[in-house]
Parts: structure tokens; C-alpha cells; sequence
């Protein structure tokens, strides 16, 4: 599909399913012009549709630009499903710029103290382990007692520990 095929589809394709892989499309093809249609959807009143186009920003894009809607998307969205791709998106940016991670983590784990939804909770803590390069087993349910507090205040404070002992071990080697 090309670029004003694309920018069609997102906007008025009718068959959802399509309509929802146009919009990761675009990110995948890294089309910064349709850059402002996806910030539109963003805040569509279909959730599915919300999100979808967040994960094409934030994930495809990496774009700081777009991160406090991604946090207001976390924060405030009524469905649970735009909260979960929020985060899920947002570990992933995390994960692969490194400059944004800090900022990142810390809306995470703030987030994650006041979230109730432990589904939320479970996307929100793997985002916060894919970020410090931990790898966990998140029940799919995150109780209270399962989250690891610890490394939450630690990520709070600004110290993304694994990225911490990876430096560390980089300067041993050297």
C-alpha cells in the first residue's frame, strides 16, 4: 500500500481489521507525514482504535515528542486494553533508547503503584523489566504481593539497576 493508500485507510477504511493494520503500517513503514492522522487517532473514541495508533507512535517512532500522550494514555484512559498497549509500548521505547528509559521507568513504576487493574499492573511491571533488562515471570493477574518493591523505589529514584550492573561490568572488561 503506498503512502496516501495508507493515510485513507487509517482514516476511513470500514473493515477494522484492515483499518487496524494500516495504522501499524504506517509506523512500520515509518511514515512521518501521516505522523499527525496517528495523533488524531489517538484520541479516537474507539479504544481498539486509540490503541493501536499509540503503539504505532511510540513503538515505531520512538518519539519523545509523543510521550506525555502515551503517559496521559496510561494514566487516564477508561479502557484497560489502551492503558496495557500504553505501557507495553512505552517499555519498548525504553528498551531501545536509552536516553528516554530514566524518564520512562519512572512513569511506570508511579503508575504502577496507582493502578488497581492487575492485568494493567502485569503490563505495566513487564514494561519496567523489559526497560531495566530484567527477565521475569509477570503473572498475568500482578497481586500486590508479587510486585517487586524494591526495584520499583530503585527506578523511582532515577537507578535503572540493570543498565547500572551492565556498565559496570562493561568498565570490569575494559
Amino acid at each position: 500500500m503506498t503512502e496516501s493508500q495508507l493515510a485513507d485507510a487509517i482514516m476511513h477504511e470500514p473493515d477494522m481489521v484492515k483499518r487496524l493494520a494500516s495504522i501499524i503500517d504506517v509506523g512500520r513503514k515509518k511514515y512521518t507525514s501521516l505522523i499527525p492522522n496517528l495523533e488524531v487517532l489517538a484520541r479516537d473514541e474507539n479504544y481498539i482504535v486509540r490503541s493501536h495508533a499509540i503503539r504505532s507512535l511510540i513503538l515505531f517512532f520512538c518519539s519523545k515528542a509523543h510521550l506525555p500522550m502515551a503517559f496521559a494514555l496510561l494514566s487516564d484512559d477508561p479502557e484497560v486494553v489502551v492503558r496495557g498497549s500504553a505501557a507495553s509500548s512505552l517499555g519498548a521505547m525504553g528498551f531501545m533508547v536509552p536516553e528516554s528509559a530514566a524518564e520512562i521507568a519512572k512513569v511506570l513504576a508511579h503508575r504502577l503503584r496507582v493502578e488497581s487493574i492487575p492485568n494493567v499492573r502485569s503490563g505495566i511491571s513487564a514494561a519496567i523489566c523489559e526497560i531495566v533488562r530484567e527477565k521475569r515471570h509477570i503473572p498475568w493477574e500482578l497481586e500486590d504481593s508479587q510486585i517487586d518493591w524494591e526495584l520499583i523505589s530503585a527506578v523511582e529514584s532515577g537507578a535503572l539497576p540493570a543498565q547500572s550492573k551492565s556498565k559496570a561490568s562493561d568498565k570490569a572488561k575494559r
